[in-house]
């Protein structure tokens, strides 16, 4: 858990307005085999991308929630620097509209938790 302290030396560090992007993703048994590798694939690029532009890599703060039978936050949100893209395993039933659900709360967290350290945060949910 990040203390208030860290938050307020990382901006100010890295002044940018924040962008909190949350990745809603199916870890449910239908996306076994290729489709879980694919996604895990592009997990990764992700990443790489984010890396990779200056502006996105010093604004962009990701969280990962997934959904099967459960809806599980694997990630909490991180700097793109300090993201680990994790390994996904499929499993269970889909239950997709709790997983909406608790990414948008996430989302709405964001923005009230930043809105503390003077970082203006753009929240971004993907499905």
């Amino acid at each position: 858990m990040v203390t208030e302290l860290e938050e307020r030396v990382e901006f100010a560090e890295n002044p940018e307005p924040r962008c909190a992007c949350v990745l809603l993703l199916d870890t449910s048994g239908s996306m076994a085999g290729e489709k879980i590798d694919a996604l895990n694939e592009g997990i990764r690029t992700f990443k790489e991308e984010l890396q990779g532009d200056p502006l996105a890599s010093r604004r962009v703060e990701v969280a990962i929630v997934t959904f099967d039978s459960q809806v599980q936050v694997v990630q909490d949100f991180v700097t793109v620097d300090a993201f680990e893209p994790p390994l996904l395993h499929a499993s269970g039933q889909t239950a997709m509209g709790t997983g909406i659900l608790r990414a948008l709360e996430w989302c709405a967290s964001a923005r009230r938790s930043t809105s503390a350290t003077a970082s203006p945060t753009t929240a971004r949910g993907f499905l």
